[in-house]
This record gives C-alpha cells, sequence and structure tokens, in this order.
C-alpha cells in the first residue's frame, strides 16, 4: 500500500499569522509597499536573512538592531490554532503522512518549528523559500507532486490555494477552524 499524504498550509491553518503585532513593534500605521516587494523576495528564496535586515534598514525608521528587526519581524508569527494538534495527530493516525505546504520564509520556518506543538508528526515540507514561487503559482503543486504525488487532502485557508489545487484535481479543503476539519474528516471528507 503506498503512503497516504495530506498537504497542510501553515498560516492560518497550524496558527494565526498577526501582521498587525508587526506593524505596532515598527510604529507603522500600515505595510509600506516597497516592504511587501521584499517580503515576496524573501517568500520566494530570492533574498537572505542579511538582504532582509538590509531593507529593513532602508524602509524603517532608524535605531533597530538586528536582533530587534528580526524579533520584530518573527511578531507575525503567532499562537498555535487551537485543536489543530489533534486533527494532525488522527490523520498520523490513520496512516497518512502530513506534509506542510506553504508560502513561507526560512525565518519564520524556524520560528513554527519552535512554536507548534507538533512538528514531530510532520514528515515533511514543500516551502516556497525552496520552490522559488508561491501559491497559487503553478510551481508550488508541481513540486509538491514530484515529491509526493497528488495528496488525498489538501488543507489551506485561502480560496485561490484552494480553486488553484481543485483545477490540478486535488481534494482540497478551505480550513475555517479545527473543529469543522474534524467533521469533514469524520464525514469521510477524503
Amino acid at each position: 500500500m503506498s503512503a497516504k499524504f495530506v498537504a497542510l498550509d501553515i498560516g492560518n491553518v497550524c496558527l494565526e499569522i498577526h501582521p498587525e503585532r508587526c506593524l505596532e513593534y515598527f510604529k507603522l500605521p500600515e505595510i509600506p509597499m516597497e516592504l511587501l516587494a521584499v517580503l515576496g523576495e524573501l517568500e520566494c528564496g530570492r533574498l537572505d536573512t542579511g538582504g532582509l535586515l538590509h531593507c529593513f534598514r532602508q524602509l524603517l525608521p532608524a535605531g533597530y538592531s538586528d536582533e530587534q528587526l528580526m524579533h520584530g519581524w518573527n511578531l507575525a508569527v503567532g499562537e498555535e490554532i487551537a485543536d489543530i494538534e489533534a486533527v494532525v495527530r488522527r490523520l498520523t493516525e490513520q496512516g497518512c503522512r502530513v506534509i506542510f505546504f506553504s508560502d513561507t520564509s526560512e525565518i519564520h520556518l524556524e520560528k513554527v518549528f519552535r512554536q507548534l506543538s507538533f512538528t514531530g508528526l510532520i514528515a515533511g515540507g514543500v516551502y516556497s523559500f525552496e520552490v522559488g514561487a508561491r501559491k497559487p503559482q503553478p510551481q508550488m503543486y508541481e513540486a509538491f507532486e514530484r515529491r509526493f504525488g497528488k495528496p488525498v487532502l489538501y488543507v489551506d485557508d485561502r480560496a485561490c490555494n484552494i480553486a488553484a489545487a481543485r483545477e490540478r484535481g486535488w481534494n482540497a479543503w478551505q480550513f475555517s477552524s479545527a473543529a469543522e476539519l474534524e467533521q469533514q474528516l469524520s464525514g469521510g471528507g477524503f
């Protein structure tokens, strides 16, 4: 019997994302457009930590140390979503291999692995910073399929990512809560 893979997004599925915490820390009313472009480059692996710090120094008020800049950036990584650990545990007990499938930076991924209680249950990952593209770009889905084949289930909070997956024939479900995902699994949703 071949392995069954579940593709699981991280942000707003496994843990909360709070960009407003970064804004508050850096005393910004909104995210500067230039910074959004920088973050896209970071998440696609075209910018490293040194490059990010350089860009922060250009775009943010002066006076922050490297440690403060990284701390402020990591504030966006919030708390674990309630009851998601139990869902992941159930999937693994049912013989599924849960694979992270996420748009993220290497910096945030390190924080994710420190923050989440169930990373020992995760069997692998496909990340935008490694692929060089973000969902819903086809390169992300192609990278997952090359490594693991089509997942038996893909869970993401963003409708555009779900739509792109369904166009590829994936069984994809839009996340709203761990309780609803648990109901989906109990109802034979995959």
